[in-house]
């Protein structure tokens, strides 16, 4: 079984479960011959998606979701690395990190550097891995946050690449094509001062793209708002200080003789002083009589907008600490103290912080708040949309008609089980209903003999509704669930007008339960 869909309980090669559904190691039909086959099967898992992803949670919320996307990729886009796969996880940090590397050091390099054969070996690891970069992005599928989909298609990701960033990425590579013209004699040196700068900003428009990728790492790594905030704005402040001290040096004139370190140091210190609108920058103003005072009121004007921008974004640190996420901290550690103030033993004190956990899965809201700021109307929409297509899997609701169907559904309510959690033994008379939302349960008979699992997607309980007899079977949460429950009375309430409908129910519902009597499984059905 892959370890991507490996949780608690989930083993059961012993178990011939008569539940439909494909088998979970679907991996192991695509490679099961040949050599190395289990080194095989661990790098195509680095490719394929991934729970430890952070957007995983959001595309695909549920075993089952997961499921079948990994049916979806193995089958009609193999050759494609999924973009929410390990690989490109590490792979895009590891990028990242160059790119940020190249940004702080390379303006400098380009400018004291005087020997171009010396730059190119020093730049030339970061030039390699950008240029495998461009590579892997043709073969690796995009995923749109906004629209949570995944394209895996390779014409659609070559698209999406050529209209974000493949141009600025062959762009970027300017500067090392000129250093190779300039050391073959085919180009001057002042020639290659004047473009060079041009090609070395094209590259930081992917600094965008840094940014999001470093949200990325925060969510991996679980580092705090605030952390994560204080190290973007110690990293823009870097950034934008290192260029705006190359655009200045580029921008004055320059015999090729000056091009040295301690003229680039001179030019370091007054662009600092004007952006942190401590001089006037006399030293810019030597350029010349008209470009120099320009370009020292742009600069000038520049560093006033330097220092709105870091007033901005300390106040974005400072609301940003006090928001959802920090608020969920405090309350998760509010019900930990009184938990231990309490003496509750450890055991219990796991599993709050689990549930806690798997309820708000990394963010906070206030119930009460969320239902006072909705209309009615508008919670049953919600409602509707999060349990869409439930009662549709249920063989016995086939025909209620569609609107008492919407009142059915609205008549639910979740929970949320821990693992190890008794939903119901057997034996006990039943009056709910229950579907499963996330996670998966344990199904034992009466003498706690395995039987199979259920996972999202999957209903038991419907003789509840509509028979007044005792549980067949055990239901024990295998691993964190979220259930929906449909209580009898509801139910009844809602089909009240409808007699002859819940009377056929009952006969096709008695008849499943003796022929299920006379197998030594039970049915899904009759749980």
């Amino acid at each position: 079984m892959p370890d991507v869909f490996h949780t608690q309980k989930h083993d059961t090669e012993n178990h011939h479960c008569t539940l439909p559904g494909e088998p979970w190691n679907l991996l192991a039909k695509f490679i099961e011959t040949g050599i190395f086959v289990e080194l095989r099967r661990k790098l195509k898992r680095w490719l394929m998606i991934s729970k430890s992803h952070p957007y995983t949670r959001v595309y695909a919320p549920s075993i089952s979701r997961l499921k079948s996307e990994v049916q979806r990729h193995l089958i009609d886009h193999y050759g494609i690395i999924h973009p929410l796969s390990i690989f490109s996880l590490y792979f895009n940090f590891l990028v990242c990190f160059s790119f940020i590397v190249q940004y702080i050091t390379a303006p400098i390099s380009y400018a004291v550097h005087k020997d171009l054969k010396h730059l190119s070996y020093f730049l030339l690891p970061i030039n390699i891995l950008i240029f495998f970069f461009i590579i892997v992005n043709f073969f690796t599928g995009v995923y749109s946050v906004n629209d949570n989909v995944v394209i895996m298609k390779p014409k659609q990701i070559a698209k999406s690449y050529a209209k974000s960033y493949l141009i600025l990425d062959i762009l970027g590579y300017g500067p090392l094509v000129l250093r190779m013209l300039k050391v073959r004699g085919m180009i001057s040196k002042k020639t290659v001062h004047h473009l060079a700068p041009i090609m070395v900003l094209l590259r930081y428009f992917r600094y965008i793209w840094c940014l999001k990728v470093l949200s990325i790492a925060r969510l991996y790594f679980g580092f705090s708002n605030f952390k994560f905030y204080f190290l973007k704005l110690t990293l823009n402040l870097v950034v934008i200080n290192v260029l705006a001290i190359y655009m200045l040096y580029t921008c004055l004139p320059h015999s090729s003789s000056n091009f040295s370190v301690g003229s680039f140091l001179k030019h370091a210190d007054a662009t600092m002083q004007v952006i942190m609108m401590v001089n006037h920058g006399w030293y810019i103003e030597k350029a010349g009589r008209t470009f120099g005072p320009l370009l020292s009121v742009l600069f000038i004007i520049g560093g006033f907008c330097f220092h709105l921008v870091v007033l901005v974004e300390v106040m974005s640190i400072w609301f940003r600490y006090s928001s959802a996420e920090n608020r969920q901290a405090r309350v998760f550690d509010s019900v930990m103290a009184y938990v231990s103030y309490r003496g509750i033993p450890t055991v219990i004190k796991k599993k709050v912080d689990i549930y806690l956990k798997f309820k708000y899965k990394g963010t906070f809201y206030k119930e009460s708040a969320v239902i006072k700021s909705t209309s009615n109307f508008l919670r049953e929409e919600i409602l509707l949309a999060s349990t869409k297509n439930i009662l549709e899997k249920v063989d016995l609701f086939r025909n209620i008609p569609f609107d008492l169907k919407l009142k059915l559904r609205t008549s639910m309510t979740t929970e949320i089980f821990l693992t190890d959690d008794v939903i119901f033994r057997a034996k006990s008379i039943g009056t709910t209903m229950y579907f499963i939302i996330s996670g998966s349960v344990l199904v034992t008979s009466p003498f706690n003999e395995e039987i199979c699992y259920l996972k999202d997607g999957c209903h038991f309980g419907v003789s509840a509704l509509l028979l007044k007899m005792s549980r067949a079977v055990n239901i024990i949460a295998a691993t964190p669930c979220e259930v929906c429950k449909l209580e009898r009375n509801k139910f009844l309430e809602v089909l009240k007008g409808k007699p002859r409908l819940i009377s056929d129910m009952e006969i096709e519902l008695s008849t499943k339960i003796l022929e299920a009597s006379h197998r030594t499984l039970k049915s899904d059905f009759v749980y």
